[in-house]
């Protein structure tokens, strides 16, 4: 079983060469696990942010709103599509830096 389209699913708002690049790397992501319980959550502790990609093929944009939400995570957004990280990477250093400023202003219990 496998993504019918992962190119434009995950990698959409690439460039073609650096597309095809991580299209190299993509490998299957097992069944085994998706049921196992979750023993600690980190969000419970600690404050987190949620970046919403609103290109994003994979997971709908409202799902991420609604999955960050529940976590009382900071919502922000942009235009990316899944992989954020690889179409916007200033965009996700800017969240962090602005994630580390906040726990930064939170004093003592965050670190």
């Amino acid at each position: 079983m496998g993504c019918v389209n992962a190119r434009n699913t995950f990698f959409g708002d690439l460039d073609d060469a650096l597309a095809a690049e991580w299209m190299g790397k993509l490998k299957s992501q097992p069944a085994s696990g998706w049921d196992d319980t979750v023993t600690y959550c980190g969000w419970k502790d600690v404050p987190s942010f949620y970046l919403v990609g609103e290109g994003d093929q994979a997971i709908p944009p409202p799902i991420q709103e609604q999955l960050g939400g529940m976590a009382g995570s900071k919502i922000e957004k942009c235009a990316a599509g899944h992989m954020v990280m690889l179409s916007m990477p200033d965009k996700v250093a800017e969240i962090i830096e602005e994630a580390v400023a906040s726990f930064q202003e939170s004093g003592p219990g965050i670190s």
